[in-house]
């Protein structure tokens, strides 16, 4: 036992899953001891017939073995390919979930800053707005005595101008009863010295 012990001993696995070793010893010096062969009997087609049905049970057992090892390998397999689907739908669901989480966020972020911005440049519109009515107020404020003076003064020369007409428009009315009287006059004359004329001749 212990010179078995000894030597090196290989495992070996088949594609079936069969194992078997193999003792490997140091080579002998020493003859084989011839193993003395019983005489050959004679075997019954039965005993063929026998072993042969045991061999196909074996090896039917064998090949059963080999598919349900397959078969419980394929099972596991199938389950840790299902866990791991399910683990990548999950780490992909949340991943998804947090992507759209943050591209929710920070779209709120932009619209606020965006509202922000328009609330912004309103303010300062009504505040230009505001004050440009204030400076027109003020210059409005500033012209109007300038503007009544000017107006004022356009009154005066009106009034000015039309005194002038007045007086000139008399002057001529005045002109033209002097030239009626004179005709008047000279008619008058006339008339009478016409009616002396008549008279003395009459005499």
């Amino acid at each position: 036992m212990s010179d078995i012990e000894a030597n090196n001993v290989s495992t070996t696995e088949t594609r079936g899953g069969i194992k078997f070793e193999l003792v490997l010893e140091q080579a002998s010096s020493e003859m084989p001891v011839k193993v003395l062969q019983s005489p050959a009997r004679n075997i019954s087609a039965a005993e063929i017939e026998s072993k042969l049905k045991a061999a196909e049970e074996r090896r039917q057992s064998l090949q059963n073995q080999k598919l349900e090892e397959l078969k419980e390998k394929t099972d596991g397999r199938i389950v840790e390919l299902r866990g791991k689907r399910n683990e990548f739908e999950n780490v992909f669901k949340e991943e998804a979930r947090q992507s759209l989480d943050k591209k929710m966020e920070t779209s709120k972020e932009n619209r606020e800053n965006i509202i922000k911005s328009i609330q912004e440049k309103q303010r300062e519109h009504v505040i230009l707005i505001e004050n440009k009515r204030k400076q027109s107020e003020e210059a409005a404020a500033r012209q109007i005595p300038e503007l009544l003076s000017k107006i004022n003064k356009k009154f005066e020369i009106a009034a000015e101008s039309r005194e002038a007409q007045n007086a000139a428009l008399q002057e001529r009315l005045r002109e033209h009863e002097r030239r009626i009287s004179e005709v008047r006059q000279n008619k008058e004359n006339q008339t009478n010295s016409e009616e002396a004329k008549a008279t003395e001749q009459v005499e």
